[in-house]
């Protein structure tokens, strides 16, 4: 018995000594978990380079494909981004991260997040490129550059392909979904062979599917808040702002971009933009004379009402008065707690050179959590009363956004810019309502009827 209790007491001292051992040696402390501003931080920027379907709170461990530009070759991680002028690939590098009054001139930048990443702008210094962003992502491993580059740059002739592309501005396509909605999206910018734009550009305002919807309720009530599927893209946004004002006021328009527009093949001098990169030297495409033409099928297709939920004569009244003012999700729905704020940036014509033709923007102008509002986002357009009681002013043009490209749109994710998008039905097309285009001849050049 005594041998027994000696190793039983050998025992114990050695299971003593253990646990002072593993005492010296304290836990790790677990990882801080992800707040939502790391989320809206992520989301801001990696939401620009992918495709916005794949918009998840579940983000961390995740990788996501680059669809931003175009790949070099089917090997590369660059992405090659068309663009005219070192001030336009400056801009785009600007609106991709978030900052305000880049100067063009500026010869490197950085940007780094610890939710996010880091990129590197560098303005180049030779004629190979504009500028490039080095990208370091951990959930983006096969992009390591975006590249801004010039046609000519990327080996074009004088225009990207021939012919008229497929699309223009202002067309309309709609979609059914599963739950037997139907969401309308507008071209707000074309691809486009004098520009060397082989992608277009989309946005819908009317509706939000299912999916992208999180249900929330409480004292009886019900509200339903983005939960996917939205962010803020400068781009196409204002591009939506400047072609509802083209729409509007045609001549005015016009007027704006020869007066205040100065930028050539080389540069923009302070000039007001025109489009998303787009040359004044092209505006024979596109003149008063074409949006005269829009502005006529809008009105005889019902437009309007249709995609925009919008009387016309109403729409107009209130786009001069008010502005465009469009909502973009800010922090994200999580499982846990209701952390969704609605960004709202609002565009307006501008008095200063640079600003006319609805290029007065402010980003964002204001915010509003949604927690505990009753605010119903399914049906976007049908909505602008229930915005304007959010946001408690009068009635202003008012909608949640989304946007995509041709590609992202299409049901086999391919585009073509003399093609149709697959999978989507068309509402409203100009070459269709203006009679046939020759496909193999240059873009129509628009003339007064």
């Amino acid at each position: 018995m005594k041998k027994h209790a000696h190793i039983f007491l050998l025992m114990l001292v050695a299971i003593a000594i253990t646990a002072v051992s593993c005492k010296k040696t304290p836990d790790p402390e677990p990882a801080p978990e992800p707040t939502t501003d790391d989320e809206l931080a992520f989301w801001s920027i990696v939401g620009q380079l992918t495709d916005p379907e794949n918009y998840t709170d579940e983000y961390q461990d995740k990788t996501f494909e680059p669809t931003i530009g175009v790949a070099l070759n089917e090997s590369s991680y660059d992405r090659v981004v068309e663009t005219n002028d070192p001030a336009a690939a400056a801009l785009r590098f600007a609106n991709l991260v978030g900052l305000e009054n880049f100067d063009p001139a500026t010869p490197k930048y950085t940007y780094s997040h610890p939710a996010v990443g880091t990129l590197v702008y560098t303005k180049s210094t030779d004629n190979a490129s504009l500028a490039s962003v080095k990208v370091t992502i951990k959930q983006m491993p096969h992009l390591a550059n975006i590249v801004y580059m010039t046609a000519k740059q990327m080996g074009y002739n004088d225009h990207s392909f021939r012919g008229s592309a497929y699309y223009r501005f202002g067309d309309v396509l709609s979609r059914s979904l599963p739950e037997g909605k139907t969401e309308y999206w507008v071209c707000v910018r074309p691809a486009f062979g004098p520009e060397q734009k082989q992608i277009s550009r989309w946005i819908c305002v009317n509706t939000l599917p299912d999916k992208f919807v999180a249900q929330r309720s409480g004292s009886g009530q019900q509200w339903f808040v983005p939960n996917s599927g939205i962010s803020r893209d400068n781009e196409n946004m204002q591009n939506l702002a400047e072609m509802l004002y083209a729409i509007a006021h045609p001549s005015q328009w016009e007027e704006n971009v020869n007066n205040y527009n100065k930028n050539t093949a080389a540069f923009y001098d302070k000039g007001m933009p025109f489009f998303t990169d787009f040359n004044k030297n092209n505006i024979q495409y596109h003149n008063r004379y074409f949006w005269e033409r829009v502005h006529k099928a809008w009105t005889e297709k019902g437009i309007f009402q249709t995609v925009f939920g919008v009387d016309e004569a109403d729409f107009l009244r209130r786009l001069d008065a008010n502005g465009l003012h469009l909502l973009y999700r800010g922090n994200l729905w999580n499982n846990i707690s209701l952390n969704c704020t609605l960004y709202e940036a609002v565009y307006t014509e501008g008095t200063t050179d640079n600003e006319h033709n609805m290029h007065h923007a402010e980003y964002p102008s204001r915010k509003n959590d949604v927690n505990n509002k009753v605010l119903d986002c399914r049906s976007m357009s049908g909505n602008t009363g229930n915005y304007m009681s959010f946001f408690n002013d009068d009635g202003a043009l008012r909608w949640v956004i989304r946007h995509a490209s041709g590609g992202e749109l299409a049901s086999d994710r391919r585009f073509h810019v003399k093609y149709a998008i697959n999978g989507l039905t068309e509402v409203y097309r100009y070459n269709d309502y203006y009679g046939p285009i020759d496909m193999e001849a240059d873009p129509e050049i628009t003339t007064p009827d």
